[in-house]
């Protein structure tokens, strides 16, 4: 699944080495340009590099900075630059009514210009709650949403939408692997250190599905690939390593509301070829049968759920069959699991967690932890956030949103990362 960790609005993507001198130096200079750039008072074509134009073309840069002047009125002043080193940076930019964050790339040599260009997310100045609330009951589609204070009992809602929709949610049905690998590690049957050999190649998202066949790879690093990148190859295989139905029997215990639509757990080279039309009659039974049937049919029809079968030109483009062939869960359910593995995991399955946070710098630092799922194909986008805020309370938030065509990445974004901000005040 492509995962969205940072959902952009504008990106060229670009690795800069050092810049000659010192590339914070000229991060803050070009970043001290921005309002300029985004009024449309300063040339914007010497000020982007040409690689980033060739990815986004000038019209579509200056219909993007309109829409932010046009929602947030017009840009004031830069109100903070948090360098990350080598030319990166996140920098967040005063509006009239809102504070939007931006995290830039600069080039490694003069003159310095930005090859990278990410809106991240933007928080109203008068934000509330209620406001996030509201705007979250806009999107078109389905939508499920849920803020919680984790504590010893049950969670304490702050703030629900749907709470109990199933909802499609791509990659964020990880959280159950992880959970799963976590606890065979603590009772003994496994071991983070303990070396395996990657199985069958899926599609992407990911990086391992071109590695050589069977290399060896640590339990932990198959599950770090698996939650920081969502590698789709390393999922499988350690979905195989823990076992569909020793995943599927933690998925019940999490208390998953609804376990026999969300069982068995696809392996995703399973849920990409069950979506081709030349699957169709496979995709007829998946649908029609109960837990039991389809976990046979996952059994009998192995051969024909391999990528090799997989149409590609098929796959990205419109929402195929997110409805029936999927992962899923509800708000509810993911806040519980989230629970569970802050409560069992353990610190290692913590820390895999919080490799990719999923937010910018400024919001990071809100919180003294944040651990991070999320998923998304098209039609469908869940984020999913585990947090401890500097006073020692947890938290989960927990998002989706299904619709009939590709989702707005950044417009759902934008949303979770107003409801962090929001609870790390």
């Amino acid at each position: 699944m492509r995962i969205v960790a940072a959902l952009l609005m504008l990106f060229a993507a670009l690795a800069p080495a050092q810049a000659q001198g010192d590339p914070d130096v000229a991060l803050r200079a070009r970043a001290a340009e921005l309002p300029a750039i985004l009024s449309g008072r300063a040339d914007a074509t010497t000020y982007f590099s040409p690689v980033f134009f060739s990815d986004v073309p000038m019209a579509r840069f200056t219909a993007i900075a309109r829409s932010l002047i046009d929602q947030n009125g017009p840009v004031l002043r830069i109100q903070k630059i948090v360098p990350e080193g080598n030319g990166i940076g996140t920098v967040q930019v005063g509006y009239e009514r809102a504070v939007v964050t931006i995290r830039l790339v600069v080039e490694r040599d003069p003159p310095y210009r930005v090859g990278g260009f990410l809106v991240t997310g933007s928080q109203a100045r008068d934000d509330s709650l209620g406001k996030l609330l509201d705007d979250v009951k806009a999107l078109p589609g389905s939508s499920a949403f849920a803020i919680a204070e984790l504590g010893d009992g049950p969670p304490r809602w702050i703030l629900q939408h749907n709470p109990d929709r199933q909802m499609a949610v791509g990659s964020a049905y990880k959280l159950y692997i992880l959970g799963e690998i976590a606890r065979q590690i603590a009772a003994g049957e496994h071991r983070w250190d303990e070396v395996a050999r990657l199985g069958a190649a899926s599609l992407p998202s990911g990086i391992t599905q071109r590695w050589p066949k069977a290399s060896p790879l640590t339990i932990h690093s198959l599950a770090t690939l698996m939650i920081s990148l969502s590698d789709n190859t390393a999922t499988d295989t350690l979905l195989d390593i823990a076992g569909r139905e020793k995943v599927g029997a933690y998925l019940r215990d999490t208390g998953h509301a609804a376990p026999d639509k969300a069982l068995p757990i696809l392996k995703t080279a399973e849920a990409f070829s069950l979506k081709m039309p030349a699957n169709a009659a496979l995709r007829d039974r998946w649908i029609k049968g109960d837990a039991d049937q389809r976990a046979r049919l996952l059994e009998t029809a192995a051969a024909d759920l391999v990528i090799e079968r997989i149409d590609f030109a098929k796959l990205g483009s419109m929402p195929l069959h997110i409805d029936t062939v999927e992962w899923f869960a509800s708000p509810a359910d993911t806040t519980a699991v989230f629970d569970r593995l802050r409560k069992t995991a353990g610190p290692d399955a913590l820390a895999i967690l919080g490799v990719s946070p999923g937010v910018d710098a400024l919001t990071a630092a809100r919180f003294d932890y944040i651990g991070f799922k999320g998923g998304s194909e098209a039609g469908v986008i869940s984020l999913n956030y585990l947090l401890r805020d500097k006073r020692g309370r947890w938290f989960a938030v927990t998002g989706a949103w299904n619709t009939a065509r590709d989702v707005e990445g950044p417009r759902f974004n934008g949303l979770m990362v107003r409801a962090l901000a929001l609870v790390g005040r």
